[in-house]
């Protein structure tokens, strides 16, 4: 099934997003986490982050243990 998705900037549409979300298990994490309402922030391509690690609009924070 695909899914079709418009990035919304600033209250004003972008450019769409098409993805088969049964493709693989990648592109349907990627459909759940465009249907979420995600905040995209881009980074240096050398910043090491992984899933989980909170954002406070400046920074990125490792998770707690």
């Amino acid at each position: 099934m695909q899914r079709k998705f418009i990035l919304v900037i600033d209250g004003e549409s972008g450019p769409d997003l098409v993805l088969d979300d049964q493709a693989t298990s990648q592109s349907t994490a990627l459909c759940a986490a465009l249907s979420s309402n995600p905040t995209i922030v881009e980074v240096s391509p050398d910043l090491q982050i992984g899933i989980g690690w909170s954002w406070d609009g400046s920074n990125f924070t490792a998770p707690q243990e």
